[in-house]
């Protein structure tokens, strides 16, 4: 047998195989599967000032350990294709659950009968959009989206809104909860020389009614300017809410962030206002970081939350009473002048680039309540 007949044959399967990549256009469209799960350990003391403006299912009730997802556990599918040149279909809907129980994750609030308690979940509850792209035009997402205030203030948190008892969520908003907008459309603008615009408008479909997180059914309007470029990103949001109980139903955001290297610092300032009469303006700000600290990241900030008249940052909804709500400060009601300050450290090391974990403190101190102290750890996997 000739040693050079299975070595041609072998050079002419891979020219073969070569020419036929090279001739076979790309796909013109693709599906993928992503998501979020974690589990998280935190126990806050029994102290009455409000850690992070979160519900009991998301950092547990004070004095007992509770486990839950810190990140908001989640599971996503997200395409796109290529309708013709640079425009393009894509669509994104993402479940969220609490992988401790197995359920759906409470979203968009909490309805009573008869004193028994209950969330309003829907299976795809937090993004279900559908739009079109393109490099030169941008892209505009029609469905349940975030809004351009929400995208602003999760980039100026070093917890980014997390379940979190060092988590400042609550501190980056001036007391607007808005974080997502129903029946809505969403437009987000090419970049140029580091400049972007993002527009949003949820519609007035289904009434004008608050619910307990804050994500209105009734009309929501907001913007964001960002600049972007190398190590330095600026931005200016705002947020207009019609609600029926129209508590801090407009908010204005300033936030930025500079990456050295060795240390990332970021801030938040925002202000609310809502129209009770004579009304002053709630005021939250923060100072945070993250700094690389060997193969992980510490996470730290500080930060205030001056509350308005009219709206108690220790009820999940404005006004509700202690037997109706499952905040669990909503015992210790504040009053216009009540600030309270928080103190927030962490660490999360990674053990891949898909797997880490965390450990996190909390501190914060209400005006005239007691101090209250949270410690958190949690193991995270994306995939």
């Amino acid at each position: 047998m000739n040693i050079h007949t299975p070595i041609a044959a072998a050079a002419l399967l891979l020219a073969a195989a070569t020419a036929l990549a090279q001739t076979t256009p790309p796909p013109t469209s693709n599906v993928s599967v992503y998501g979020i799960i974690d589990i998280a350990v935190s126990k806050a003391d029994t102290g009455q000032s409000n850690l992070a403006h979160f519900s009991d299912w998301q950092i547990g009730t004070r004095g007992a350990w509770t486990m839950h997802s810190s990140s908001s556990a989640r599971l996503g599918l997200k395409g796109s294709e290529v309708l013709d040149g640079d425009l393009r279909a894509n669509f994104l809907i993402e479940h969220r659950f609490q992988p401790d129980t197995g359920s759906t994750e409470p979203r968009d609030g909490v309805t009573y009968t008869g004193g028994v308690r209950s969330y309003n979940a829907g299976f795809w509850n937090s993004q279900a959009w559908v739009g079109l792209s393109s490099q030169r035009w941008g892209e505009l997402r029609l469905g349940r989206t975030a809004t351009p205030h929400f995208n602003v203030g999760i980039a100026s948190d070093p917890w980014g809104y997390e379940y979190n008892v060092a988590s400042f969520a609550g501190y980056t908003r001036g007391g607007n909860f808005v974080a997502a907008q129903r029946n809505s459309a969403l437009y987000l603008s090419p970049k140029f020389r580091g400049l972007s615009v993002q527009l949003g408008v949820g519609l007035g479909e289904g009434g004008t009614s608050a619910t307990a997180t804050g994500s209105p059914n009734g009309r929501n309007v907001g913007a964001a300017l960002q600049y972007n470029e190398g190590p330095l990103w600026l931005a200016l949001a705002w947020n207009d809410s019609h609600r029926s109980d129209a508590i801090n139903n407009r908010s204005t955001m300033l936030a930025g962030s500079l990456d050295l290297g060795w240390i990332k610092p970021m801030a938040n300032l925002s202000f609310g206002q809502n129209n009770v009469a004579g009304n002053p303006t709630t005021t939250t700000w923060l100072l945070g970081a993250h700094m690389p600290v060997g193969t992980g990241t510490v996470r730290l900030a500080v930060g205030r939350y001056d509350p308005a008249k009219g709206f108690n940052p220790n009820a999940v909804t404005p006004g509700a009473t202690v037997a109706t709500t499952p905040n669990p400060y909503a015992a210790f009601p504040v009053t216009n002048g009540q600030a309270t300050a928080k103190l927030g450290l962490g660490y999360v090391h990674p053990l891949s680039k898909r797997t880490s974990l965390s450990a996190d403190v909390g501190i914060a101190k209400t005006e005239t309540y007691s101090r209250s102290l949270g410690v958190q750890t949690g193991l995270k996997h994306v995939f």
